[in-house]
């Protein structure tokens, strides 16, 4: 069985809402002898695409304008905007690389007539952040003729248009943008911070399950918030309540990933959130649906650099692979794990999950069989 890498972060700070921190539920034991080969990444645990709620921010063929078509590319009317697009990174320390971009262009007749182009951040953006950007797309002179760019944000999204000033493609597309972005404005949960704190705390005294009944009672004032069904997942999965957990996780995730509501703290909630969804799943022994997760959770922790984490998701991977009989995947995503952390090599010779994988040359070599 997949190990769990997650534990509840319990009596935390709401404001911040910190994440769980990596850890193993069973001790690490000495690495066995055995020879680890090198090995492409298994599939889908190398990139993360844009989220839906990034992608709900472009257009369709049918949402536009009479006369106006989109064009391959993404051709922004200044140099600033171009070049804040094509890397974003450019903006410095200032202002965080945002997870992820997106754009297209536009033209009437045969000509280019501007761009749209939308940012996800980790956080929801500060107004210094926003006023940096500005700076960087505009100039020191403010938005002005040479520089007609119109900048929105809205929670942890920012989008740019790129149009000539006056220019009635923009016009038309300002107000559905801001209709789009008021969707993802940042959401005040205060009310219910106590009940979110004495749940977690149930946890830390011992009783998952009471937590789980309380978050359970506020069922309707708890729809929409992502944290609440993060952390009611967390508990109905220490309470071995995997139906529960399911539900709760899937709930958070939509919510996230949608745009209605972010989880708090980033990609390590995210994680966090996806790799619960996963192990749910397999204990709940569907490990067709938890694939994705998997995969989700092992690109997750890639992109927050974090080995330990990273490891987990790759071995939690591995034994969902193996389950499907998805071997040649399997041995990657374990061969990979047991680099990153050799005592895992030993935790896969006990584990049911690779026993058939085992009976493999490939496998017998890797685990030292």
């Amino acid at each position: 069985m997949p190990s769990v890498s997650r534990i509840l972060a319990g009596l935390f700070a709401l404001a911040a809402l910190a994440a769980p921190a990596a850890a193993q539920d069973k001790p690490a034991p000495k690495p066995k002898p055995g020879a680890t080969v090198k090995v492409k990444p298994a599939t889908g645990t190398t990139t993360i695409g844009p989220s839906p709620a990034l992608t709900s921010l472009l257009f369709t063929d049918k949402q536009l304008p009479a006369g106006v078509k989109l064009v391959d590319g993404v051709k922004c009317v200044s140099p600033q905007a171009q070049s804040y697009y094509d890397d974003p990174a450019l903006a410095g320390p200032a202002v965080p690389v945002p997870l992820g971009k997106v754009g297209q262009s536009f033209r009437r007749a045969k000509e280019v007539v501007g761009s749209v182009t939308a940012y996800e951040f980790e956080d929801v953006l500060k107004d210094d952040t926003l006023g940096f950007v500005k700076g960087l797309v505009w100039g020191p002179g403010g938005r002005s003729a040479e520089h007609p760019e119109q900048i929105l944000a809205s929670g942890a999204f920012l989008v740019i248009l790129s149009f000539p000033d006056g220019d009635e493609t923009a016009a038309a597309f300002l107000p559905q943008l801001q209709s789009r972005l008021a969707y993802f404005a940042p959401k005040d949960w205060s009310k219910l911070k106590d009940m979110v704190l004495d749940a977690a705390a149930a946890q830390k005294h011992g009783d998952p399950q009471g937590g789980v009944m309380m978050l359970q009672k506020k069922s309707d004032a708890i729809a929409d918030y992502a944290f609440a069904q993060y952390l009611l997942g967390e508990l109905a999965s220490a309470a071995g309540d995997w139906a529960t957990a399911e539900t709760a996780y899937d709930r958070a995730l939509e919510l996230h990933d949608h745009g209605r509501d972010r989880l708090p703290n980033g990609r390590a909630t995210l994680w966090a959130a996806v790799d619960g969804l996963a192990l749910a799943r397999l204990h709940r022994n569907d490990a067709e649906h938890a694939l994705p997760a998997l995969q989700r959770g092992a690109a997750l922790a890639r992109a927050l650099g974090d080995d330990a984490r990273t490891a987990g998701s790759l071995y939690n991977l591995a034994c969902g692979l193996a389950r499907l009989q998805k071997y040649d995947d399997a041995f990657k995503a374990l061969n990979e794990s047991i680099v990153l952390a050799p005592a895992r090599r030993e935790l896969a010779v006990k584990d049911a999950d690779l026993a058939a994988a085992a009976q493999r040359p490939e496998f017998k070599k890797l685990l030292g069989l």
